[in-house]
């Protein structure tokens, strides 16, 4: 239990004040220091506090050194950063775009922006990351291929992308979707919002496809309050979404824009929070790594989680086990000012997909949402916060 002790009190503020809180212990708070502070007052003196600023571009790069993508840009949020990546792949009206049953409903919302339709597929009953067989036995009997193209055999919609969502930061069988994806001519987008800090093979999530995304939301990794970036190889593309997350303005002297563009540009303040963030991310890492190995110790007999993948090498982000039990070890945790969560709600069952096409073939993502419950996994997590989750486990 050692290892939960935090020296620097000043890495605690997210902590404090506990007592106005709902929650004792929160799921997932941000961790704040002075650092931030202090880069965010910068920004307040040199009156820097719009989009524009050194503090974003210094981000960027910092991104870019650490996930080893040739180009990042920075925007707004995650759903954000992954609406302009699908643009950027030709996803449009009346195509599908294929994903896993189980993501944050963000991930289904920006196929929606483009106009197209989401297709989902069931998930890997151990990694719970998209299945690749479901995924290949369903390209193969009810799609047909050209040249350039796959189309769905009963719609003749075409399948005009994949999002890969590397769920609760693990990652699936990365390889074996992009030979997939590589033999049926669908650009590959990796929605790795929950996966800085996850690696496949030495290499970063979000690198691999056409196009990445990562999410700064709050209760990420590395948090900007509200961010995204957008990954690539592609210079023409970080070009286009750099243009397009800019109101598609093509002129510093004058209000002229040449295509329909959106807001999604990163202020600058936000950046700043997130270049603190940054230079903090291998010791955030270290804590997730300690608070999985926290979680699977005390449950090792009495509940099941994802598998990892030898390939893989994840930022165990958010701690989520399976209990026979789930509902009511919520409550005892909510009782004892705990917070917990269920996983998403599988996708295909919420009401603006009730018709929506779903591969599946045992319906793992409703078994898996059933038992689901995810336990606190701040970064900010103390000795005693840990000694108080552990007595209620315990108790199951």
């Amino acid at each position: 239990m050692e290892n939960f002790i935090i020296s620097d009190t000043t890495l605690s503020q997210s902590y404090e004040n506990r007592e106005k809180r709902t929650f004792q212990i929160p799921l997932l708070a941000p961790y704040i220091s002075e650092t931030e502070s202090d880069y965010v007052q910068a920004c307040i003196r040199k009156g820097w506090i719009t989009t524009i600023g050194e503090f974003v571009d210094i981000f960027e790069q910092k991104i870019k050194i650490y996930t080893q993508s040739p180009y990042v840009v920075a925007v707004s949020s995650g759903t954000a950063a992954l609406h302009l990546a699908l643009r950027a792949v030709g996803v449009e009206k009346d195509t599908f775009v294929i994903l896993p049953n189980i993501s944050f409903v963000a991930s289904a919302n920006a196929i929606h922006y483009c106009g197209a339709e989401p297709l989902f597929v069931d998930i890997c009953s151990t990694t719970w990351q998209l299945d690749e067989n479901l995924l290949l036995k369903f390209l193969e009997k009810e799609c047909f291929y050209t040249k350039e193209h796959t189309f769905h055999k009963a719609t003749q919609k075409r399948i005009s992308a994949l999002v890969l969502v590397h769920n609760l930061g693990n990652l699936g069988n990365i390889s074996a979707i992009e030979e997939i994806c590589q033999a049926y001519q669908i650009p590959l987008v990796e929605d790795a919002a929950e996966a800085l800090g996850s690696f496949y093979e030495g290499k970063h999530a979000g690198t691999f496809g056409k196009v990445g995304i990562l999410s700064f939301n709050g209760n990420k990794i590395v948090s900007t309050g509200s961010g995204g970036a957008v990954l690539t190889k592609d210079k023409h593309i970080s070009e286009k979404v750099r243009h397009w997350a800019n109101q598609a303005k093509i002129s510093t002297e004058e209000y002229y824009h040449d295509e329909v563009g959106y807001n999604y540009r990163l202020p600058n303040p936000l950046a700043a929070i997130g270049l603190a963030q940054m230079e903090k991310i291998n010791f955030f890492l270290e804590k997730k790594r300690l608070i999985h190995e926290f979680y699977a110790n005390i449950l090792h007999s009495k509940a099941t989680w994802q598998d990892t993948l030898e390939k893989a090498d994840p930022n165990y982000w958010l701690f989520t086990a399976l209990f026979e039990n789930s509902a009511l070890l919520a409550q005892k945790f909510k009782e004892n000012a705990i917070q917990t969560r269920k996983l998403w709600y599988p996708l295909n069952r919420l009401p603006m997909h009730l018709k929506a096409l779903y591969v599946q073939e045992n319906d793992i993502s409703w078994q898996v949402y059933e038992k689901s419950l995810s336990l606190p996994s701040s970064v900010g997590l103390q000795m005693q916060d840990m000694e108080k989750i552990a007595r209620v486990l315990e108790s199951i």
